[in-house]
């Protein structure tokens, strides 16, 4: 990591004020972690620019070896506007609450968004653009919005293969 990212990463964001921060993460600069307390990310993960983890009283928690491009949004609250007894429109101050969780070796393409009690399993894709909406099972690579299964990874013996040999794209040291 170069100096100027470890000293900003320093500045805004310390390891310390994580839930949990493992060894080995490349964060680059300018991702937001909203509440990092309640942000929980494991090892090797990869992450590029612009990200935004909006984690208010419920919990993101982050795997091992994902990797996401940029200008991904991870929301896990939103405005109550079904509520019987609003108290003002279009909705009022109460919130609903989710988690989120982003299981081993997840590729995140840019421009994702990720709502609602969602995890995504194993090895998932999620592609350019899409909204997340329900859980994405193993190795299943889901796009459009919102988001369904596109396709599935048809190479999943090499895959696990390739994860028992440890040769990653980018394994962190």
């Amino acid at each position: 990591m170069s100096l100027i990212k470890k000293i900003i990463f320093q500045l805004f964001k310390p390891k310390k004020c994580f839930n949990s921060y493992w060894k080995n993460n490349d964060i680059w600069f300018f991702n937001w972690f909203q509440n990092p307390k309640n942000i929980s990310i494991w090892d090797h993960n990869y992450m590029y620019y612009w990200n935004v983890f909006l984690a208010w009283n419920n919990k993101i928690i982050i795997w091992n070896g994902c990797h996401f491009a940029m200008n991904i949004l991870f929301m896990t609250y939103s405005h109550d506007f079904n509520a019987g007894d609003l108290k003002s429109i279009p909705y009022d101050k109460r919130l609903v609450w989710w988690d989120i969780v982003i299981k081993d070796w997840v590729w995140i393409w840019a421009r994702v968004m990720v709502l609602k009690w969602v995890t995504i399993w194993k090895w998932a894709v999620l592609a350019w653009g899409a909204i997340i909406t329900k859980d994405v099972p193993d190795y299943e690579v889901w796009g459009w919005n919102p988001a369904k299964k596109i396709s599935i990874r048809k190479n999943i013996k090499n895959f696990e293969q390739l994860h028992r040999e440890w040769k990653f794209r980018r394994l962190l040291k």
